[in-house]
């Protein structure tokens, strides 16, 4: 057992490291979940400073537990707005994590996607929720295999993209490891959402040479030679993808299965010079000739550069050249040993999730840094996007009443994942069917709005108002008592 004092000096060492990585000191003061009266759930809460851009919608996040110490909050997809406000929360089972949520189109509606599941071995799907938040699919991997946590693309023909990893045996004597050794096979997997059917698929061996990674066979564990983080598909139909142990961006020729190009790397095809070279990179995206990423710059034990960042490069397809167009780094600086993503929002903004560092940022063409959202230390989102998000659930809104003193009474009511709420009515009367407005609608303040009344009846609902009073939903009738689920009492 570790003493109180060894444990203190563990503790204060990791925040040391922590302060040293850039890692802003909110992220350990605040708490690292959201409480409320009228839900029990408990989602990552999420700290915001500066200016946030108010048009490029709401921010999508797959909080989770990082590698620095266990937190306690409730794992699961999650939605806030630009003010750090909660918009939405889908809690998992016990043991379940999610990643990369995100608003895609899936037959030409928006649709909330993400990858869920329990890990290496286990549980692993796809999911596709409409804006009723009922699932409308679900996609597994196809030919026994799992669906990685990496990556999920609905393509416009309905299908999707994921990737998957086979543990397969080789012989690894050429890169210094045993003879009879194990390697990671990264598969990538097209598949019919609505049939399950596998249309195409993808081995990274036989494609790309063992001696490109930049990692070497270590023990008895199967080789992460690979590590597939995502993939795009290009308008002409081939696919981008992004490896980052090779340190390097692929163009597959989707009908061949070949490499057209390789962008960094042992082997690049392009000549990419200064701070235009990556590492351990990951989330390549490929618009016209303009590429992002986020560059890691680290794995750990390794660091390339004293930063981690996000770049775009400008590609010339026909002098073969990569140079870089913008560099866009944290305040302070942060260096994510893993995971992250760069986003481009539709006003040219780039929105950054910095993968295992618990923070988001956002950035003008620039590079001003217009602000940032911290989770709590410990706490990481594998991605972080920013979508404009309309959700209309058909579940009916929640509420607490919770009694005050000298004959008042405090509600709460909330709706999660409703994004049309303008006001909250509260009604009340001696019995159910009695029930009469006691106010004519309070402005709904964040998740939860709090509604103080000066008189007690013995049932209690509320109505959700839309912006021109319209009713959009009503709670149903509660006795006038102190419900059990209020966790922020």
């Amino acid at each position: 057992m570790i003493s109180s004092r060894l444990s203190s000096a563990l503790g204060a060492l990791l925040v040391a490291g922590a302060l040293a990585a850039g890692v802003p000191a909110s992220a350990y003061s605040m708490a690292a979940a959201m409480r409320f009266h009228s839900q029990v759930f408990r989602p990552a809460a999420v700290s915001f400073g500066g200016d946030p851009d108010h048009t490029s919608g709401d921010i999508l996040l797959t909080p989770r537990n990082g590698y620095q110490r266990r937190v306690n909050f409730w794992r699961g997809p999650e939605i806030v707005d630009s003010a750090g406000q909660l918009v939405w929360f889908h809690p998992l089972p016990g043991g379940e994590l999610a990643n990369n949520l995100e608003v895609q189109q899936y037959q030409r509606k928006p649709v909330l996607t993400w990858w869920q599941g329990s890990g290496s071995g286990g549980h692993a799907e796809d999911v596709i929720m409409d804006r009723n938040y009922h699932t409308v699919a679900i996609v597994r991997a196809g030919n026994g295999y799992q669906a990685d946590t990496h990556e999920f693309q609905i393509t416009p023909q309905n299908t999707a993209l994921i990737c998957a990893v086979a543990t397969v045996k080789a012989n690894l004597s050429s890169v210094g490891g045993p003879t009879h050794g194990t390697v990671n096979d990264n598969v990538i997997q097209e598949i019919d959402i609505r049939t399950g059917q596998v249309l195409w698929s993808w081995h990274s061996l036989g494609h790309i040479p063992l001696a490109a990674s930049y990692t070497r066979p270590a023990g008895s564990q199967p080789w992460d030679y690979f590590h597939l983080n995502s993939i795009q598909q290009l308008p002409g139909g081939n696919l981008l993808i992004s490896a980052r142990n090779t340190w390097a961006v692929y163009e597959i020729n989707k009908h061949r299965g070949g490499i057209v190009w390789t962008l960094g790397g042992k082997r690049s095809r392009f000549k990419v010079g200064g701070l235009a070279k990556f590492e351990w990179q990951h989330d390549a995206r490929l618009q016209g000739n303009s590429l992002s990423l986020f560059d890691d710059a680290s794995d750990g034990p390794e660091q390339q550069e004293p930063q981690s960042s996000a770049k775009v490069l400008i590609l010339n397809l026909h002098s073969m050249t990569a140079v870089l167009a913008h560099r866009y780094v944290h305040s302070p600086s942060v260096v994510a040993v893993s995971q992250g993503n760069a986003q481009t929002l539709p006003n040219h903004n780039l929105f950054i999730g910095w993968g295992s560092a618990p923070e988001f940022s956002e950035y003008t063409v620039n590079g001003h840094q217009i602000f940032t959202g911290t989770l709590a230390l410990g706490v990481e989102s594998y991605r972080a996007f920013r979508f404009p998000w309309s959700g209309q659930p058909t579940t009916p809104p929640d509420m607490a009443n919770v009694p005050g003193s000298n004959g008042t009474v405090d509600i709460y009511a909330s709706w999660n994942g409703a994004t049309q709420v303008a006001a909250w009515r509260v009604l009340g009367g001696p019995t159910p069917q009695t029930l009469v407005a006691l106010n004519s609608g309070t402005p709904r303040s964040g998740f939860e709005t709090q509604i103080q009344l000066h008189n007690q009846p013995q049932y209690f609902e509320v109505q959700a108002l839309d912006a021109h009073g319209h009713v959009l939903g009503t709670s149903g009738p509660h006795r006038d008592r102190a419900p059990a689920a209020t966790a922020g009492a």
